[in-house]
């Protein structure tokens, strides 16, 4: 028997000096382990016990809350981009996700430029296709979609994440591994979904 708070925890150089059971060696006698000189109530007072249990809590907090992290507290900001960057990429990557368990195709004749022309709206051209991805963009747009609207509005066009080059084919690699490993999960454990 021994402790394992401190491992986990130490802030100091472990072990720390003149430190007897639990920490150095395992408890191998356990005829005393509680009373006034009982081992585990005796361990369980000393100071780097203490430490070591706060630090292992504070450890677990942060770890379950990543929002309060020291980093994310301390810049505000930086925790705010990344919640607009995770809400810029859903509605692209879920119109991913759909066309890909439809098995409609993504690509189109001529799928690159601005999604949003002022000079058509947001209709797009009726005589040139620009594929289904582009016009399940626009259509969720249209069906009031304002994260979308915003993110195609004011980003350039090479940071819309809707490019056929580099940007849609990075954003289904990454649905592409998330499907797999739900796949292998599904196979690995059949009847729990």
């Amino acid at each position: 028997m021994g402790c394992n708070e401190r491992p986990l925890a130490a802030t100091q150089p472990f072990p720390p000096p003149n430190v007897g059971s639990l920490v150095n060696f395992a408890l191998k006698s356990f005829s005393k382990l509680y009373g006034r000189y009982g081992a585990l109530d005796n361990h369980e007072k000393n100071k780097y016990h203490i430490d070591a249990v706060g630090a292992g809590k504070d450890f677990v907090h942060t770890y379950k809350s990543p929002p309060s992290n020291i980093v994310n507290r301390l810049d505000a900001q930086r925790l705010e981009s990344v919640q607009d960057n995770r809400n810029r990429l859903k509605p692209i990557l879920k119109t991913i996700v759909f066309c890909g368990q439809q098995n409609v195709s993504l690509r189109g004749h001529r799928d690159d430029g601005i999604l949003m022309d002022e000079d058509q709206g947001s209709q797009g051209s009726i005589v040139v296709n620009d594929g289904n991805f582009r016009s399940l963009l626009r259509f969720r747009i249209e069906a009031g979609d304002e994260n979308l609207k915003t993110h195609l509005e004011k980003s350039s066009c090479r940071s819309t994440y809707i490019g056929k080059n580099t940007q849609v084919t990075s954003s289904c690699g990454a649905v592409k591994k998330f499907v797999r490993k739900s796949a292998m999960k599904l196979v690995s454990h059949p009847g729990s979904q």
